[in-house]
């Protein structure tokens, strides 16, 4: 329990810390190489408003599961729901639930979109604007030791040497 505590509070801090600004910041890349523009920036047909995220890391094997439980309001009409995601593996199809009426919207497919680092689930009808909905994804994902996502990080502590996982 203890380290879901901690592994929480630091996903806070860390999300705090560098969410200040974000919306000011241009984030199309373009490749040098052919002309091509990425988008980092989300679409905003849709609004987070909470997120609920539990991840187990699993340090002897590198990798980690977990599930978030995001609250969103749809901004306009729309059949797409589009979320950063980098290196994820779903174990399900993501579910997507009209708060309102407590009535499951269908998932008619979901893809990664990679150059964009993207993960877009199309809806088989829209979402309604100002209406709350609650998306669940179940995912796993390798336990990264270059300071990218949701990584380790090893530290000598007197006589033991401990790993503490960080986002």
């Amino acid at each position: 329990m203890s380290k879901f505590l901690l592994l929480t509070f630091v996903y806070t801090l860390t999300a705090l810390h560098y969410g200040k600004g974000l919306e000011a910041i241009s984030r199309n890349i373009n490749d040098a190489n052919d002309g091509t523009i990425f988008t980092y920036r989300l679409p905003d047909n849709t609004e987070p408003l909470s997120y609920d995220l539990r991840i187990t890391p699993d340090i002897e094997n590198r990798s980690f599961h977990g599930q978030v439980d995001i609250v969103l309001k749809a901004k306009q009409y729309t059949t797409e729901v589009i979320l950063n995601s980098k290196d994820l593996i779903l174990l399900s199809v993501p579910t997507l639930q009209d708060l309102r009426t407590n009535r499951s919207i269908a998932i008619k497919d979901y893809t990664f979109d990679k150059p964009n680092e993207w993960l877009v689930i199309k809806l088989e009808k829209s979402i309604l604007p100002s209406r709350l909905y609650k998306l669940t994804v179940v995912f796993r994902g390798i336990l990264r030791d270059d300071f990218i996502g949701f990584h380790k990080y090893f530290y000598d502590s007197g006589n033991h040497s401990r790993y503490l996982c960080m986002i």
